[in-house]
């Protein structure tokens, strides 16, 4: 399959986007009285102290700090330390985050603060917004798994809900930020090997550095999967890369290309204030089940995604100032799905349906206000487009739904937010917001390459309000955050039943706008030095807990239930020894709680707990990596995603994803 993913992106600003920051303090001479000295005074020689750069990812920490909720940083080197296959192993231990994969690939389900809980492993991604470099990988169809790759990383931003505002995220679940490796954070090449169990091998090979006002950064990865369940093969390959030039202090420009395949330029200027602008396209065909038997699938999906972002720094009534104007859009320029009916040369046309002329336009305005040099209030307002333009061309069932079979959705939303934030010690931060967020159907889920939806009634976007409240930040040994929040939803897109099955037919089951919901809960995240020896040595500790709470309000047949496919409570923990030298070991555990599988609640998938072990050797001098990664060390049996149903009537069902059992997974890297 091919993937393509084009982007550009364009930034002017007082200091390149790109470069490291530093900060020099000089000391004006001063005198003493010297009776050595004529006047009676004696000059010390100037002082000058010179901090350490800030790198890439403590930047993007200290702005992520200045958001008044629940964000994280997952930096690529501490991933790395083990097995690094898929976004699983990127977002552990990020609390209010759910990600596990189906089959060791790429096709993880993911959600956060439940957001697109409907979905199973194998579609694209919804309820949340996935940017490469802070431009939009997510479009009116959700979010191509395939794309969704970490090769090349320098660090991950992951912001909770509304707390996306910057990013113009259209989602109850915010959004997820992977940041490419520059020539400047990845100098040098490199060569890495991994292998493992069920068949897993990945070869990368990067290399990047600076050639005067230029940098560029090179990696190709081939990786494959035999799998732990029969029929579960993948493989992949692929190529990053991106190229950098600054023609002036003030203008940068950087073109990506990613193949699966993508493309991104981003160019910079700043003057005080700072505007970035950047376009992405993607062209992403896919032939589904072509082999098949059973109804082969063809999609063709190209989106062409804008965005443009200003900010700058005042003094508004005295008081210090940062003002950010937005706007992002993502839309549909050819889109579309077939489905066949039997035929693995896709000759007996079942279903053809356009999607083009979908898209989001988000236009957001925000503030963030110092009124004392500890209190800052941040508000915000979005102005929000959408349009769903889906025409079922032709389909071999006739529509008895009452509706036409081209449907068009196109208004206006709105969406504000405000928050404060109150410094209770220079790095420790009390937070509490309140926002809106809308989350707009996909297009396919609209109507698909199914003909189900010929029965649905027109979806509209689900709207939460939430209030969050929390505190984080680094305090002695302790660095962590803990968020609680309530989100109030109405219209949430859920998977129902629209027709009961017959002795017959199949019963015919869609996503839907369901009645009211809430989804609360709490996020805590927690890392904590425990020791530290005379030679550097350190021992470490750090957890994460989630608690997640969704549920229907009051629904006219299921009550109050507990909406399925995520499990209430998850909890990460892992114990590891630094050595001052560079080597290191450690034990971890992933503990769950039992999952409801259906709306009706009549069946769970069981808790399980999960024990692993990391060790490995980090050369100080950056040479040599080495890492070897246990997990599931007592080989237990357990399910690691479910596809909701509607009513499993007590009873087991073919909607549950076994999780892989024990395996060791290896890796060395060499630098040079």
């Amino acid at each position: 399959m091919k993937r393509v993913h084009l982007a550009t992106s364009a930034v002017l600003r007082h200091s390149s986007l790109f470069a490291v920051s530093s900060a020099l303090l000089t000391l004006a001479p001063f005198v003493l009285a010297d009776d050595a000295n004529p006047n009676g005074e004696r000059r010390l020689s100037t002082v000058t102290v010179q901090a350490a750069p800030q790198t890439q990812v403590q930047a993007a920490q200290a702005k992520l700090d200045e958001v008044a909720g629940g964000t994280s940083l997952v930096s690529q080197a501490e991933v790395e330390k083990g097995r690094s296959a898929t976004l699983e192993d990127t977002l552990a231990y990020q609390p209010g985050v759910y990600a596990q994969a189906a089959g060791g690939n790429d096709a993880i389900k993911i959600s956060i603060r439940g957001s697109g809980a409907n979905t199973s492993p194998g579609y694209f991604r919804e309820g949340t917004k996935f940017l490469f470099d802070g431009l939009a990988l997510t479009g009116a169809g959700g979010t191509p798994y395939e794309l969704l790759d970490t090769q090349g990383l320098n660090y991950t931003e992951v912001l909770r809900g509304a707390n996306a505002f910057e990013y113009g995220a259209l989602s109850l679940g915010g959004a997820i930020n992977m940041v490419s490796n520059t020539g400047r954070s990845a100098p040098g090449t490199r060569i890495k090997v991994e292998g493992g169990s069920f068949g897993w091998q990945k070869q990368t090979l990067s290399t990047g550095g600076v050639v005067g006002d230029a940098d560029y950064f090179i990696s190709i990865d081939n990786g494959k999967r035999d799998g732990f369940q029969d029929f579960t093969y993948t493989k992949a390959k692929g190529i990053v890369s991106n190229f950098g030039y600054r023609f002036n202090p003030k203008l940068e420009t950087r073109v990506y290309l990613r193949y699966r395949e993508e493309c991104k330029t981003t160019y910079t200027f700043d003057d005080d204030a700072t505007l970035e602008a950047g376009v992405v396209y993607h062209d992403y065909p896919q032939i589904l089940s072509r082999k098949s038997t059973v109804n082969p699938n063809y999609w063709d999906w190209r989106d062409i995604n804008y965005s443009l972002n200003y900010s700058r720094n005042d003094q508004l009534f005295g008081l210090s100032s940062t003002t950010t104007a937005g706007w992002t859009s993502t839309q549909h320029l050819q889109a579309g799905a077939r489905t066949y009916k039997g035929s693995k040369d896709l000759d007996i046309l079942q279903k053809n349906v356009r999607y083009s002329g979908s898209f989001d336009h988000v236009f957001s305005l925000g503030n963030d206000l110092g009124l004392t040099d500890n209190l800052y209030l941040a508000t915000g307002l979005s102005a929000i487009q959408i349009k769903r333009d889906v025409d079922v061309k032709f389909s071999d069932r006739p529509n008895t739904s009452g509706f036409s079979n081209h449907y068009v959705y196109d208004e206006w939303k709105l969406a504000p937010r405000i928050g404060l934030r109150y410094y209770i010690a220079p790095d420790v931060q009390l937070f509490a917001n309140v926002s809106r967020s809308i989350d707009p159907p996909s297009s396919w889920s609209i109507s698909n390459s199914g003909v189900a939806n010929n029965y649905a009634k027109p979806l509209v976007p689900q709207a939460a309000n939430t209030v969050e409240f929390g505190i984080k930040g680094k305090y002695g040994i302790f660095d962590g955050s803990l968020a609680v929040y309530k989100s109030w939803i109405k219209n949430e897109l859920l998977t129902v039943e629209l027709l009961q099955a017959t002795s017959t037919t199949a019963a015919v089951v869609t996503t839907a706008n369901a009645s009211p919901t809430v989804h609360q809960g709490i996020e805590a995240g927690l890392s904590t030095r425990l020791w530290e020896g005379a030679n550097g040595d350190t021992l470490n500790w750090r957890q994460a807990y989630t608690l997640n709470d969704f549920h229907y309000e009051n629904d006219p047949l299921f009550n109050k239930n507990e909406l399925p496919g995520l499990p209430k409570h998850v909890y990460q923990t892992e114990l590891q020894y630094q050595f001052a030298n560079g080597f290191y070991a450690g034990i971890n555990m992933h503990t769950v709680s039992k999952s409801a599988v259906d709306y009706a609640n009549t069946f769970y998938a069981p808790s399980y707990t999960l024990w692993g072990a990391r060790l490995g050797f980090d050369d100080p001098g950056k040479t040599w990596q080495v890492y070897l990664d246990l997990k599931n060390l007592t080989d237990k049996a357990y399910v690691t995603a479910i596809a909701p149903s509607y009513n499993a009537q007590g009873k087991d069902t073919a909607a549950l994803y076994p999780g892989d059992g024990f395996g060791a997974f290896t890796g060395v890297t060499y630098n040079f």
